[in-house]
């Protein structure tokens, strides 16, 4: 179900736009989640990023057990500066994957 916000300037002219926002030309879409996930004692297992956070929890909580969380870190960016910002995680000792 996709959200959206109202936007009133008059009751007759409402302008409906998407909370992801509005898609710009040439602009690429910011739809990567980066995070980390944490053990039970706040412990960083694992650094990535995902376009399904939902999902990319029910994997690790399979792999890694249901004491894990994902802590969402900053919003949504390109998938482009979401893979820099893996490889900066990667190259500071962060634990992340292939």
């Amino acid at each position: 179900m996709r959200r959206s916000y109202r936007l009133a300037f008059r009751e007759s002219n409402a302008l409906e736009i998407p909370k992801e926002g509005i898609d710009m030309p040439g602009r690429k879409p910011r739809d990567t989640q980066r995070y980390h996930i944490t053990g039970r004692y706040g412990k960083i297992l694992h650094t990535g990023i995902t376009n399904n956070a939902d999902r990319r929890l029910q994997e690790h909580q399979r792999d890694l057990g249901q004491n894990v969380n994902m802590r969402k870190v900053g919003p949504k960016v390109t998938r482009a500066s979401a893979l820099k910002w893996e490889q900066e995680q990667r190259e500071a000792g962060k634990p992340t994957g292939p």
